[in-house]
């Protein structure tokens, strides 16, 4: 619990940073101020047991140890607000824990990450001194949303063609195997027609038109019965492609949804549950491994 003289200190940084978002557009009420509030307080209660002095006269124009220390805890996350290239609100959607992810990637209503300035960021306060809970959930969940959201993304959003190109998602061989034969009776028929008109003109011998019929059907008839022998084999292949499409779906969103809880987080939980979606084939960003184990020396929760 911080005494009346420190936390007075405390908020008077946080109004600080505050008006400096303000000019920013950025609501005084948001997602990034209850973050900077939240991790000055611990920052603050590290400062004081380190026995920082709130009021200790410094250089001029210069921070004392108390007010460095709450800088410190604030950086990450101000970091992480300017570094996304998207509208205030967006921004602030990034900053706070999505409950559905996954309908959101679909809907395509959640914006991009920038995967380098959040491994950066990371990075960058895994090497700082001062280390709060509230960073550590906020870092942890940018790294999780980062790989879930691209991932879904590229996998629900791929490039797709009806009949000639589905995305994989979308396959189903038997109807694929139809609709690719349908295709090629039409173009068989415009080719016939092409050497058909042709020899009415006179450019093609006539007696030669039914050749080109005979070739076109028996073409039409190996491509579809080597198709046919092919059906099961490419069947199997597209349902076990989609089974782990779906099995990573899945894993990436049980690693995420352990990050919903309001309470304590166990960080060895989540690693558990990252190698588990590791396992299976996900590649977490490796920022992820590194900031988890950091978290597990400081006592293991978040």
């Amino acid at each position: 619990m911080l005494s009346y003289e420190v936390n007075a200190s405390r908020r008077k940084f946080v109004q600080h940073v505050a008006d400096d978002l303000l000019e920013k557009d950025v609501p005084k009420y948001s997602t990034v101020m209850r973050l900077i509030n939240a991790a000055t307080v611990e920052a603050a209660e590290q400062a004081v047991a380190a026995g920082y002095d709130p009021n200790a006269n410094a250089g001029y124009l210069e921070e004392n140890e108390f007010l460095r220390h709450l800088r410190g805890a604030c950086e990450p996350i101000l970091d992480a607000f300017r570094s996304f290239m998207v509208r205030p609100d967006e921004q602030e959607r990034l900053l706070s824990h999505r409950h559905n992810l996954l309908a959101e990637v679909k809907q395509k209503s959640y914006p991009e990450i920038s995967r380098p300035e959040v491994e950066q960021i990371v990075g960058s306060y895994i090497r700082g001194a001062v280390k709060t809970a509230t960073v550590d959930r906020l870092l942890v969940d940018l790294l999780v949303a980062l790989e879930f959201s691209q991932y879904a993304n590229l996998v629900l959003h791929a490039p797709h063609i009806p009949f000639l190109a589905p995305r994989l998602l979308n396959r189903r061989p038997i109807l694929d195997w139809l609709s690719g034969n349908i295709l090629n009776v039409i173009m068989a028929f415009f080719v016939f027609a092409l050497f058909w008109g042709a020899s009415v003109l006179g450019i093609f011998p006539l007696r030669w038109l039914w050749i080109i019929a005979y070739g076109l059907v028996v073409l039409l008839v190996l491509n579809a019965g080597w198709g046919l022998i092919w059906l099961p084999r490419v069947w199997w292949i597209v349902r076990k492609a989609r089974g782990e499409v779906l099995q990573h779906l899945g894993c990436m969103n049980s690693t995420y949804a352990a990050l919903s809880s309001e309470g304590p987080i166990s960080a060895q939980h989540v690693t558990a549950l990252a190698t588990k979606a590791a396992d299976a084939g996900v590649v977490w960003p490796a920022p992820l491994y590194v900031l988890l184990e950091d978290i597990q020396r400081r006592g293991g929760t978040f």
